[in-house]
């Protein structure tokens, strides 16, 4: 009789190797275990179904490499969105599972202050008080104190000189644009309401609006001369001995600072146009222009030498020029010497001799001799 070929239990247990998928799986326990598909009971059960399941080799007939699958599909999307660097959570299941639980993060340092110098022990330089800033684009400005407008707006009935061409607003057809709801076009002259002149309006092959610097222009120290504002007489006219008066009052006018006349005379009459031209004669004719003779308060020849001799960098006026009726060459002077003059300005009662700073924000146009600005003023 032919004897069939039937090992028993136990000696199927001596001739049997190790499957290397029961590594695998064992090492993907813990996962399961985190996700909670496995809990602790069936840990248990599922090492009896390893060893009926470990010659079958296929996921479908295989609960435990269905269980495996699952357990796979669910943690690629889980791990996606969750990681052990910020999820807490994860960490505590690792550490039940018997994983090792990364320690929290330090909390981060704070930078150490500046010092007044590089080398070791220098002491450090006092912390600066809070200042209000202002958002501008990019880096914000500070802008401690108060800060005072002292331009006009333009417009088609603002003041202007009389051979400035007033200025043109139109109204611009929106079809083009989907969704615009007003366009405009403008035309104004260089010299229209208040306009900053550069040198190369007077002087051939000076500088243009748009070759002067940032330190000429922001936030540069601002020095009031008043002239007695607000009742100044329209033929007044300032002299190199009213500056040194002025300087002995307050204080010597600082290099590189920009100068502020005040009037008053804008203050007074600039929203009437009769008033600030003030023509007491019409058939006196100013030979520079051809129109009837204004009267202003004015700047001397001297004074503005004096002026730049003390280096400075601009000159501003409340008026609508410098040379008033009766004097000349005070624009010339500051425009050859490579200063910048700004007319037409709105220097209010607030603006303290010394110590505001002033910033000139001109219409950036190439090559242009002189540009509409805006103007503002920094109150401690």
């Amino acid at each position: 009789m032919e004897r069939l070929n039937v090992d028993s239990p136990l000696d199927r247990a001596r001739t049997q190797t190790e499957d290397p998928r029961a590594k695998t799986r064992s090492n993907l326990l813990p996962v399961a275990c985190a996700n909670g598909s496995l809990t602790p009971s069936r840990l248990a059960s599922r090492a009896t179904e390893r060893v009926n399941c470990r010659n079958n080799g296929r996921s479908d007939q295989n609960p435990f490499l269905r269980e495996q699958e699952r357990t796979r599909c669910a943690n690629r999307g889980w791990l996606a969105r969750r990681t052990a660097e910020s999820n807490p959570f994860r960490e505590t299941e690792r550490t039940r599972c018997g994983g090792r639980a990364r320690p929290p993060p330090p909390p981060p340092s704070r930078r150490p202050e500046r010092t007044k110098c590089f080398a070791r022990g220098a002491p450090q330089a006092p912390s600066r008080p809070t200042e209000k800033t202002r958002c501008g684009g990019g880096k914000a400005v500070t802008t401690g104190g108060s800060i005072v407008d002292c331009g006009f707006s333009l417009s088609s009935e603002a003041t202007q000189r009389p051979d400035v061409a007033p200025l043109f607003i139109d109204a611009v057809e929106t079809s083009g644009y989907p969704g615009a709801v007003e366009r405009k076009s403008f035309a104004l002259d260089g010299g229209s309401g208040t306009h900053l002149q550069a040198p190369s309006h007077y002087v051939v092959g000076g500088r243009s609006i748009d070759r002067f610097s940032i330190e000429e222009l922001v936030d540069v120290p601002l020095v009031v001369i008043d002239c007695g504002a607000p009742y100044v007489d329209a033929d007044f006219v300032l002299t190199p001995e009213d500056i040194e008066q002025d300087e002995r009052r307050h204080a010597p006018i600082p290099r590189g600072s920009l100068v502020a006349i005040r009037t008053g005379w804008a203050a007074r009459h600039y929203a009437n146009r009769d008033a600030y031209y003030n023509v007491t004669d019409w058939t006196d004719i100013d030979e520079s222009t051809g129109l009837a003779r204004l009267h202003f308060p004015g700047v001397a020849e001297g004074a503005a030498r004096l002026l730049r001799d003390r280096g400075v960098v601009g000159v501003v006026i409340d008026t609508m020029a410098l040379d008033g009726p009766g004097v000349s060459g005070a624009l010339r002077e500051l425009l050859q010497r490579d200063a910048y003059v700004v007319a037409n300005a709105n220097l209010k009662e607030e603006l303290p001799a010394r110590g505001a700073r002033m910033t000139v924000a001109p219409l950036l146009v190439a090559g242009a001799p002189e540009a509409p600005c805006r103007l503002y003023a920094r109150v401690p």
